[in-house]
């Protein structure tokens, strides 16, 4: 994505609305794969203060997850917001980034807040119940009569220990 910035150098301080889309490929961070079912929607206003220019900004999309708990497929809103400078060729010192001539490139910008700002696990509702350890069952569409307590629990050992520290 590219914003056309050549009026605001003439104009120090004013603010430039600009509002964008675009469907996003597949993309891989933190080996975590992120399909988008909807496109990137960005609007926002950039500003030149003499030495750069700031981009504020609201992103929208949709992305396909699964839940954390029952591993049910959904449609996840994702919204995040930025506020990032860009300086003239090479500039840059890692908190800004870089352009040339009167376009402003923001699609990394754009990329490296979303992948800050995602969350790291989505639920299909707040209160999933989740697959029962025992049988797998989904606990959100049926009760199981696994008795949980008869799971193997590696701190059993330690019911006991208290047990005896009791006696003594």
């Amino acid at each position: 994505m590219d914003i056309r910035v050549s009026m605001a150098a003439k104009r120090l301080g004013e603010v430039f609305p600009f509002e964008a889309s675009e469907m996003l490929g597949v993309q891989q961070f933190g080996g975590r794969t992120i399909r988008f079912l909807a496109p990137l929607h960005v609007a926002g206003s950039f500003t030149f203060d003499g030495k750069a220019y700031v981009v504020e900004a609201r992103a929208d999309t949709v992305i396909a997850a699964t839940c954390a708990r029952c591993n049910q497929s959904l449609e996840e809103p994702y919204g995040f917001t930025m506020s990032e400078r860009f300086v003239k060729d090479g500039a840059v010192d890692g908190e800004t980034y870089p352009y040339t001539g009167d376009q402003l490139a923001i699609s990394q910008a754009l990329m490296d807040n979303l992948f800050l700002q995602l969350p790291i696990v989505s639920l299909c509702k707040p209160d999933c119940k989740g697959l029962c350890p025992v049988c797998g069952c989904d606990l959100n569409v049926q009760d199981c009569a696994c008795n949980m307590q008869a799971a193997e629990n590696p701190f059993s050992i330690l019911t006991s220990l208290q047990e005896e520290l009791k006696e003594v």
